[in-house]
């Protein structure tokens, strides 16, 4: 019980800073794709593909840091 206690403490303010910060970059780029003519459920999808892609990108760069992965070149 403890271990879930301090990582819910660790982690918990990240979580929720995070769908704070998701919420608002999904919502700030669906109304952006839709103020520039791309309505409906396509702007829907740029955002989710948007934001997906960010949160993808930092998985990797975290699996890389905890596997080791040296970075070569400009590219990971």
């Amino acid at each position: 019980m403890r271990r879930i206690t301090c990582w819910l403490l660790d982690t918990g303010p990240i979580l929720v800073l995070a769908a704070i910060a998701g919420a608002g970059s999904f919502t700030h780029i669906r109304d952006t794709a839709s103020q520039h003519g791309q309505t409906g459920w396509m702007s829907w999808a740029i955002a989710v593909c948007i934001d997906l892609t960010c949160v993808m990108a930092a998985r990797e760069r975290q699996r890389d840091k905890k596997t080791a992965k040296s970075r070569r070149g400009p590219l990971s």
